[in-house]
């Protein structure tokens, strides 16, 4: 920007007026805000600026009317000196002022940015993202006012009061702009807060919290409330794509578990004890049994090996801990894998009125607006209607998987609160416990949630996953979500089969029969596990956390069926018809010096009559085998031992790996989800040999070593079971030592684990039985 231009802007700034110094009294003197005489024609003003300078991921006026603070300092005492807008005049004051607020606050798309700076390949483009967050937080800020959000919402009112075919294009573009306000601001995220902060930092990190608060005071929360349940209605089907924006920007960044009364106290009250926790493991593991006081002045220590080589040890405490163990230490660690990272999550912090109200939230949400929105918006993701982005189709699935898990949650919390409260009430106030324990479980029935469950929703959600996994450059945020969602689902059916309903229970069996019936979608999240590589920390164990909820609930599922049916696609092989063109037989050809033609026609050559006639039939063969399908499905006996089988794979084992070399930051529920697919693989398909590599076994001998109070239940042992078996079977057979170094077929596993010998007379014994079968026919061919 220009300086003329720079300066036609600041001046137009200060013409909108400021404050001044009125006093009703002598002795009384206070400050209030002065519109200017042309105070409406600078906003428009500004506006056109906005407007010229607009470009993709930066806008040199916002910048400016950011570091000029004009929000603060002039948009929100216009809004509040025009409240109520009882005039014309006064509402296109406000209308104006809402204009310029939405594009000053809109969140930043740090995708959007990172894909234009590669594009461009310049980082300038990025700008100061620390002071741009700086600014939206000072704007979020200035909405915490009272009286700021019900103004916006009262301009909203009389277009929301019209009915729907007599809206005009003014009366949407008002309500569009209410509604982006709001999506806007909850949004902006706060910034983080540690313990040894200010207060100051304290107040900054819980913005979220006190917006919230002027939602429900200011009618802000009901409106977003009534769009989500009536989405299925003509007059607000419009904004559900909005109203989802915002209360995913209103749940993201915090756990479903955190709003359950009793574990968010509990929560709360133990984030010191774990932190004193975590710091006591670190001293245990820096600490031996067999330190002394003079350990501090170093320790220098002479190791002979059995070759006769001499190496000299000059380290802290040399003397009590192992030789190897020292070594170790001096090496340089490998470079771990770099791994992509997420940056459209943030932790939120919560107090817990805060997660009170979000909890209340929830539950309304849950009872009146759950199946509405999300019908809704499946059927605009299936119409493909313009209002529904990309980035919705992501806040969808978050959102659903997030209410799901409370939902399930929130259940088993008022089931364990009526039974601790029964055994401790007495007889007569039974039936009061009761009456309250049927009205909370009510607010959380699965009825509420039935669009999630749905065959349409979920195979839908499965193609989404295999949509963006099939793509060149695979999208694994998306991914991500997307399995997220679909292991609440699956949850949320595991639990509906345990339902005393017997309704539930027939309900969860049909979705799950229709969702295992296709082996694609099976095969699916098999080709997942196999093929991680550097994607993100989240997305690890997201994938961990989906094949363990899979195979639980599918083993679940196989077990009460006496038999069970999948569907698999097979490729049809062609057959090409041969288009051979025979010759004409000697009866048919002319004889010699007669003619065929009357005189004065064209003759056309014979070859050429052949090659027309053999061309259309080409074509027409063309077209048939274009008709023709390329790919059948059979039907076949689904057996859950086999599916169990094909996890027996290496690139599965080296995924599984990859999740657990951050074991020391896992806690015993992560360890039990590795643990659960090794014992599948190791005993439950009898395949130790895929773990007999050498980075899986100094892997398992690091979990040994550590003695992890979190690994101790299953990983452990067996860890301790697998190493047992490898030096056991390496005695047996000496060349496994050499194994480890190879990467390992299902062949080679077959031949460690059972032995070539023993691999070789079973295949002796069954061509002998084929051998015997076939016998008696061809005996009866000779014979013939």
């Amino acid at each position: 920007m220009d300086p003329d231009t720079e300066s036609l802007l600041i001046s137009t700034c200060q013409a909108l007026g400021g404050f001044e110094y009125i006093s009703d009294d002598i002795n009384d003197q206070r400050q209030a805000y002065i519109m200017g005489d042309e105070c409406l024609a600078c906003l428009k003003d500004i506006k056109k600026f906005i407007k010229y300078y607009e470009h993709e991921g930066d806008n040199v006026v916002l910048t400016y009317l950011g570091t000029m603070g004009i929000l603060e300092k002039d948009l929100v005492p216009i809004i509040l000196l025009n409240t109520p807008a009882n005039s014309n005049v006064r509402e296109r004051i406000v209308l104006a002022c809402i204009e310029l607020i939405v594009p000053m606050t809109w969140p930043i798309d740090y995708k959007a940015l990172e894909k234009l700076a590669d594009t461009e390949e310049d980082n300038s483009i990025v700008g100061n993202l620390h002071q741009r967050l700086e600014t939206l937080r000072e704007y979020k800020r200035a909405f915490l006012q009272r009286g700021v959000l019900g103004a916006v919402f009262a301009v909203m009112l009389k277009p929301l009061g019209v009915e729907y075919r007599m809206r005009t294009t003014r009366d949407q573009a008002v309500i569009r702009l209410g509604l982006s306000l709001f999506r806007n601001l909850v949004a902006i995220p706060d910034p983080e807060s540690s313990v040894s902060g200010t207060m100051d930092q304290f107040i900054s990190s819980i913005m979220q919290e006190e917006l919230l608060d002027r939602f429900q005071k200011e009618n802000v929360m009901e409106l977003l409330l009534t769009l989500a349940s009536s989405s299925t209605d003509v007059q607000l089907t419009e904004w559900n794509a909005i109203a989802l924006e915002t209360f995913y920007h209103i749940f993201s960044g915090i756990d479903a578990v955190e709003l359950i009364p009793a574990v968010s106290g509990q929560a709360k009250n133990s984030q010191l004890q774990d932190l004193l926790n975590k710091e006591e493991k670190e001293k245990k593991l820096q600490s031996t049994a067999g330190r002394k006081r003079h350990d501090r002045f170093g320790t220098t220590g002479e190791v002979r090996l059995q070759d006769g080589t001499r190496m000299v040890l000059h380290q802290k405490g040399a003397l009590f801990t192992s030789f190897e163990t020292q070594l170790d230490s001096v090496k340089k660690p490998r470079a771990r894998t770099k791994r992509q990272k997420e940056t459209d999550e943030y932790k939120k912090n919560m107090t817990r009125s805060g997660l009170a109200m979000l909890r209340e939230l929830a539950l309304t949400l849950l009872e009146s607006g759950f199946n509405p929105l999300f019908t809704s918006l499946r059927q605009c993701i299936e119409l493909e209607r313009e209002r529904v982005k990309d980035h919705h189709r992501n806040q969808y699935h978050y959102l659903m998987a997030f209410l799901l898990k409370f939902q399930r949650q929130y259940a088993d919390y008022v089931a364990k609160q009526y039974q601790e409260q029964k055994k401790n009430a007495h007889p007569r106030e039974l039936t009061s416990l009761e009456e309250e324990y049927k009205k909370n479980i009510l607010r959380c029935d699965f009825d509420l949630v039935a669009t999630a469950i749905e065959t349409a929703n979920v195979f839908q959600i499965v193609g989404f996953i295999r949509t963006r996994y099939e793509v060149k450059d695979k999208l694994w945020d998306d991914i991500r979500k997307a399995m997220n969602c679909i292991q609440e689902i699956l949850m949320t059916l595991y639990a509906m089969s345990k339902s005393l309903n017997e309704t539930y229970r027939d309900d969860s069996a049909i979705v799950q029969s229709n969702l295992y019936h296709e082996d694609a979608t099976l095969e699916l999240f098999l080709d997942l596990a196999k093929n991680y590589k550097k994607q993100s920390t989240k997305y690890l164990h997201t994938l961990v956390r989906m094949i363990h909820i899979l195979l639980k609930t599918l083993e679940n599922f196989s077990s009460s069926k006496s038999y069970m049916f999948i569907r698999k696609k097979r490729a049809i092989a062609r057959r090409r018809k041969k288009n051979v063109k025979e010759g004409m037989n000697a009866e048919q050809q002319p004889e010699e010096g007669v003619t065929t033609q009357a005189a004065g026609e064209d003759e056309q050559p014979l070859y050429e009559v052949l090659q027309t006639d053999g061309g259309q039939e080409q074509d027409q063969e063309r077209e048939d085998d274009e008709d023709q399908p390329t790919h059948t499905f059979k039907e076949h006996q689904f057996v859950f031992q086999e599916y169990e089988r094909r996890f027996a794979h290496e690139h599965v084992i080296s995924t599984y790996c990859a999740f657990l070399e951050n074991f020391a930051e896992l806690d015993e529920t992560q360890m039990h989800w590795a643990a659960s697919l090794f014992h599948r693989i190791a005993v439950n398909c009898s395949n130790l040999a895929v773990f007999y590599k050498l980075s899986t076994l100094h892997l398992f001998h690091q979990i040994l070593q550590s003695n992890k109070e979190d690994a101790r239940r299953d990983m452990i042992p067996f860890v301790s079971y697998v190493v047992h078996q490898f030096f056991k079977k390496m005695q047996e057979y000496p060349l496994l030592i050499a194994e480890v170094f190879f990467p390992k077929t299902s062949k080679n596993c077959l031949e460690i684990n059972v032995g070539r010998d023993e691999l070789e007379r079973e295949k002796l014994v069954i061509s002998e039985k084929k051998e015997k079968r076939w016998e008696p026919q061809l005996l009866g061919l000779k014979s013939i």
